[in-house]
């Protein structure tokens, strides 16, 4: 989780009240936040990764001055209309982009505050610059329209602190480029911004260029860029970003961004509009609050509640009334609610097909195979697409991110992806999961996948693995060869208890390997605990 600090004097300045250390604790519970350190500066440790927007001081002192009450009602900012142009081609890999220019005095402390912003900002919620990156530029260098576009990595420029180089020696021998290259990885062409001058201003997401992309205190007109791979994301960057300097007296100018077939405008601080339930307040909350008093406390969170409820821009966690719920209970305060009694009680236990998991697990792991944990939530193309199949999933109708939009129904593409993300460890590698995964029909199943990679891997691997597990569990099973969309034709096989499939093993297909940018051969099983349960208590 992300620790901010912030200058104390600072911070109580944009607060415009002071508060004790024993008040701020308790302000900061109310947005999941802990103070760390109360001193010359103040550190706040942010334990949700879903609110980025008051990581940074502009915008955690606003919300604070909601629940003081010195502030109330919608955060939002003003912005000009545009007068200069972003044009976007076609940039395969990190298509979405969103910019604006800020008008403004800078100074020492303020560009630090916006560093350590954009760097906190960029490695968690943007996850290590891969899903959103940011890029600051003294506008005044600049000949608009900027363009977002692909070159070849011959093309030189020297980036911040580096000398003149290509961009492939960027990638390979600069510090930014060493750390954050691999999301270029495999790019024929790479992303970057240029003016109308043909001036390199940035490669996205790694470095800036020290000719045209070096901020300092005497900025005094900024261009701003966010790209990434996810769209929402990177909108919610802008607005976020340009909050934090209109905060601190800088006029926000839009600015016309052009694709190739269709043209937006930046930042959008439009707020997304929710009609409050007040039954749901009531039935989770139980606090006999009137609508009116539960809007009050809304404002409190920097909401708008002119008719419906206006969600501020910089906030994309609002995908359900259960979200403005739990603020109005934030700021109604949890230490105010009286406590209920419990009033049911009972004795809890393991299930039976629990039970039986953790036992196949531990053989799993007995055989030299190490356990991994991932989100039930996933990519729909890292289901499907990517792995050759066209099983339809169970998908959100609100999600947060696209990488989080849809629930799981087996477990080898995880696997997969865990390799892909794993490729700079030495092989063999022999990794599994055990864990629930959820059919078109909105049922969960138990499963169980496993996969080895590495140069000499055959099917007939994942069979000496299965008959390991299935003789400890005390069980026959059958083979019947069968070809599998996601395998080598010829190389897979279904796996049958008591004459009914069970699961299916074999050696993954180089289509499926080459779109998980593998270089080694894998091969892969996966077993319906669930149904081989069934079968054995049956018997």
């Amino acid at each position: 989780m992300p620790t901010l600090t912030y200058d104390k004097k600072d911070f109580f300045s944009l607060l415009g009240k002071l508060v004790s250390e024993e008040e701020l604790v308790d302000l900061l519970s109310c947005l999941k936040a802990e103070l760390t350190e109360y001193g010359e500066n103040i550190s706040v440790e942010f334990n949700d990764t879903n609110l980025p927007w008051i990581w940074s001081v502009e915008g955690l002192t606003a919300m604070l001055r909601g629940l003081l009450g010195v502030e109330k009602g919608l955060a939002t900012v003003d912005v000009k209309k545009p007068e200069r142009q972003a044009i976007v081609d076609k940039v395969a890999g990190r298509p979405f982009v969103a910019t604006f220019v800020a008008k403004g005095k800078m100074s020492d402390a303020l560009l630090e505050n916006l560093i350590q912003l954009q760097e906190k900002f960029c490695e968690s919620f943007g996850k290590k610059r891969q899903k959103v990156s940011v890029g600051l530029y003294p506008a005044k260098n600049i000949a608009f329209p900027v363009r977002y576009t692909e070159v070849e990595g011959s093309l030189a420029f020297t980036p911040l602190d580096g000398e003149h180089m290509s961009i492939k020696d960027i990638l390979e021998k600069h510090p930014k480029g060493k750390e954050y290259g691999k999301l270029l990885e495999g790019m024929k062409k790479f992303p970057v911004f240029m003016d109308a001058n043909n001036h390199i201003l940035s490669l996205p997401p790694i470095i800036n260029s020290e000719d045209m992309g070096k901020v300092d205190a005497s900025t005094k007109e900024l261009f701003f860029d966010a790209t990434g791979t996810d769209e929402k994301a990177v909108r919610q960057t802008a607005a976020i970003f340009a909050f934090a300097l209109a905060s601190r007296g800088f006029t926000i100018e839009a600015m016309n961004v052009s694709y190739p077939k269709h043209n937006v405008v930046m930042p959008d601080l439009t707020p997304q509009e929710v009609k409050l339930d007040m039954g749901l307040v009531d039935s989770l909350l139980d606090l006999d609050i009137s609508e009116p008093t539960a809007k009050g406390l809304l404002e409190k969170m920097r909401y708008g509640t002119k008719g419906a409820i206006q969600v501020p821009a910089m906030r994309s966690d609002i995908m359900h009334n259960v979200d403005l719920v739990e603020d109005v209970a934030a700021a109604y305060g949890y230490g105010k609610m009286e406590p209920v009694p419990v009033t049911s009680h009972s004795i809890g236990g393991t299930t039976p097909l629990q039970e039986f998991a953790d036992d196949v697990r531990m053989l799993l792991v007995g055989t030299g195979y190490q356990e991994i944990f991932s989100a039930m939530l996933t990519n729909p193309k890292s289901m499907t697409k990517d792995m050759r199949t066209k099983a339809k999933l169970v998908e959100l109708e609100a999600f947060y991110s696209s990488s989080y939009s849809a629930l799981r129904n087996w477990l080898t593409p995880v696997l997969v992806q865990f390799l892909t993300q794993n490729k700079h460890v030495d092989y063999p590698q022999h990794v599994f999961e055990e864990g629930l995964v959820t059919n078109e029909k909105l049922q969960d199943e138990r499963k169980l996948a496993f996969a080895s990679a590495h140069n000499d891997v055959s099917a007939t691997e994942m069979k000496e693995v299965l008959d390991f597990v299935f003789g400890a569990v005390g069980t026959k099973y059958e083979v019947k060869e069968k070809d599998l969309d996601w395998c080598i034709p010829g190389r897979s096989a279904e796996i049958l208890v008591n004459k009914h499939p069970v699961g299916w093993f074999g050696e993954l297909h180089p289509e499926v390997l080459a779109n998980a940018k593998l270089e080694v051969p894998v091969a892969a099983a996966e077993i319906d605990l669930g149904r081989l349960h069934d079968y054995l208590t049956a018997s």
